[in-house]
């Protein structure tokens, strides 16, 4: 909204000088001077220039000195002559909009110059002897040590500060040095060569970092009340603000909301105050366990804890905050998502580490051994495993192709063999005219063929068997005799013992080459001489006349 030219004047404007008029007068600090506000009795106050002219110099201005602000007026003096011009302010953070009153007011003064650069034997002894030793603060007592979280990395390097609080838990006194010694607070030349060149803004155009009442860089994100996003406690942890060591939070219209539900009654202030988490919660998600955990077993804890009148009453607000409270008894189950994430970040590891170990043997040119022990889960013992699967693999190929190839072979040897079977019934003489054997080059092929092959049966486990088929000598010879003829007055084979093993182990495949042949009942008798080494091969006698 414009401002009319009446206005202008009354408040002011155009009558006082600026922060950039280095030459206008200086007046003396008391009074006190009031501003052109309305009514006129509020009392300007004072603050520093960091104007490049005017850098240090006090100066009085009007209350309300915000530009945002509709209501200030345009009164401004200065309280110090150029004396006072110091332009090391510049090199330091601080809130433009923040000013004091007189009697408050406290003049910057140059902080000390940086300690000496320390090795960290030097730090050791050092926080050593000042742990044992603590200084002590602006206030005259012994200062507090801060210290980072156990078990989690450490978010800042411990340090001292002063052991007193306000009323409202910020400390009584700015001390703050690290537990080796004091810190540096000026920048390095190099820093200052840049602020100079334009490099790098001047820090005294940036607003100091927001510290908690511990006086640790706050953290930024939901706040633990859950009513807004912006700053709090720094040395927590985690999602669920675990590890914290004071209540501060800060978030923007933090105080005009606290404002509003402290005008409401309830139940509308809860349901308000609900409704904002909920909102906050979708926002920016919120991790929370599912209501059936909050509503079983951490309702079922806070009952044991709190009693089952406080059971029967708690909200699920409630378990939330009981929850959040006993992070370590009442674990989150993990969610669908969470678990698919962790499976492939587990996949993307061993995927690294393969990777890893493939390079590293590249490099190395590393030959396995395979009788070697190695450490279990080294890169060694991984190859010395891949190297193992491979013979393994190669062993089985050839394996299958070596028998592959011999039944090939043996096709091919047996496939020229007869394949009239003579009928007994009807004309046993034909079996006489019928080749009905094996040659020997066949059968010596054979017989190298399948030497490798295990054995099947002993000779001596086929006694008191059933002849079906007759027996084929060397030469081709059966031992169907013709008529008249018996076993003795034929030409007898002498058994060298290898024919007799390689019958008992290929009895099958010769009982496909020669068919059965049926005797009929008082024809054929099979006589055994208790021979055990021929096994009754060569012994079929033919009784009665073949017409």
């Amino acid at each position: 909204m414009a401002m009319s030219d009446a206005r202008y004047k009354l408040l002011g404007g155009g009558q006082y000088p600026s922060e950039c008029d280095e030459d206008a007068p200086a007046t003396p600090a008391l009074p006190v001077p009031f501003c052109r506000c309305e009514p006129g009795n509020q009392l300007a106050e004072v603050k520093q220039s960091r104007h490049p002219k005017t850098a240090g110099r006090a100066f009085n201005i009007c209350k309300w000195n915000d530009s945002l602000n509709p209501c200030h007026c345009f009164f401004f003096q200065w309280i110090d002559g150029p004396d006072k011009f110091d332009p090391r302010i510049r090199l330091f953070p601080y809130y433009r909009s923040e000013s004091w009153a007189y009697n408050e007011f406290r003049r910057w003064v140059p902080p000390p110059p940086n300690p000496a650069p320390m090795t960290e034997e030097e730090k050791q002894e050092a926080a050593i002897y000042r742990v044992n030793n603590p200084p002590k603060c602006h206030c005259g007592v012994r200062a507090k040590l801060q210290r980072p979280n156990i078990g989690v990395p450490a978010k800042f390097t411990p340090f001292f500060r002063c052991s007193l609080k306000t009323r409202d838990g910020w400390p009584a006194c700015d001390f703050n040095e690290y537990i080796y010694g004091p810190r540096s607070h000026w920048p390095t030349e190099e820093e200052v060569r840049e602020f100079e060149s334009g490099k790098k803004p001047w820090p005294c155009t940036t607003t100091p970092s927001l510290r908690c009442k511990c006086g640790i860089l706050a953290t930024k994100g939901v706040v633990p009340s859950e009513l807004g996003y912006g700053y709090y406690y720094g040395n927590s942890y985690g999602e669920y603000w675990e590890g914290r060591t004071c209540d501060w939070e800060w978030f923007e219209g933090r105080y005009e909301l606290m404002l509003q539900l402290g005008r409401t009654k309830e139940p509308w202030k809860s349901r308000d105050t609900l409704n904002r988490k909920l909102k906050i919660r979708k926002d920016y998600q919120v991790t929370l366990p599912l209501e059936s955990f909050l509503s079983g077993s951490v309702l079922q804890d806070l009952r044991r804890e709190y009693g089952k009148k406080a059971a029967e009453k708690a909200t699920l607000e409630d378990c939330i905050v009981y929850w959040r409270r006993n992070r370590s008894k009442n674990p989150r189950p993990l969610t669908d998502r969470e678990l698919l994430a962790n499976y492939e970040k587990k996949e993307e590891e061993e995927e690294m580490e393969r990777q890893r170990l493939r390079e590293e043997r590249a490099k190395n040119g590393f030959t396995v051994d395979p009788e070697a022990k190695y450490r279990k889960g080294s890169w060694e013992e991984y190859f010395q495993k891949l190297e193992a699967n491979k013979r393994m693999e190669e062993i089985e190929k050839m394996e299958d192709l070596a028998q592959e190839a011999q039944i090939e072979a043996m096709q091919a040897l047996v496939a020229d063999l007869p394949h009239k079977v003579p009928n007994v019934e009807n004309d046993v003489s034909s079996a006489s005219t019928e080749v009905l054997g094996v040659r020997a080059t066949q059968m010596e092929a054979m017989k190298a063929l399948v030497g490798d092959l295990p054995d099947q049966d002993h000779p001596s486990d086929r006694k008191g068997k059933a002849v079906d088929t007759p027996a084929v000598d060397n030469q081709g010879n059966s031992a169907v005799q013709d008529k008249g003829k018996s076993a003795s007055e034929h030409d007898h084979v002498p058994d060298d013992g290898d024919d007799d093993e390689w019958w008992s182990m290929n009895a099958d495949e010769v009982e496909v080459i020669v068919s059965q042949i049926e005797v009929r009942q008082g024809k054929a008798v099979v006589q055994d001489d208790g021979d055990d080494d021929d096994d009754g091969w060569g012994e079929l006698l033919i009784e009665g006349d073949s017409d």
